[in-house]
């Protein structure tokens, strides 16, 4: 026995020592059962496209100030989502207050 074929086999009982689940290929091998395979996520819209539409109503945001957000083509959640985020990156933590006011996002400033 080589000192590959020593390594694999300890670590194969150290991975079933510890109760893992593998599949490993090793050679013309393959111990252990099929793993679940992980789908690919979908999103609803395209990376950064709720941040570029939120950012120009929030950069120059005055303390004391209130942006008024629309809706347009995204949903409501995902404004508000972005634009807490996005208050968080400008004004610093606890510095802004998000409110839905029907089909737009208000946020403050303070």
């Amino acid at each position: 026995m080589n000192i590959e074929t020593v390594t694999f086999e300890r670590a194969v009982k150290m991975l079933d020592a510890l109760g893992a689940q593998y599949h490993i290929q090793y050679g013309d091998k393959v111990i252990g059962k099929p793993l679940h395979q992980k789908t690919a996520r979908t999103f609803k819209y395209k990376h950064g496209e709720i941040k570029r539409y939120v950012l120009p109503y929030l950069i120059d945001l005055p303390v004391g100030g209130v942006a008024q957000i629309p809706v347009g083509s995204f949903d409501l959640d995902s404004i508000q989502s972005a634009a807490c985020r996005l208050s968080v990156d400008l004004f610093g933590k606890s510095q802004s207050l998000s409110h839905r006011n029907g089909d737009c996002v208000e946020v403050l400033r303070y």
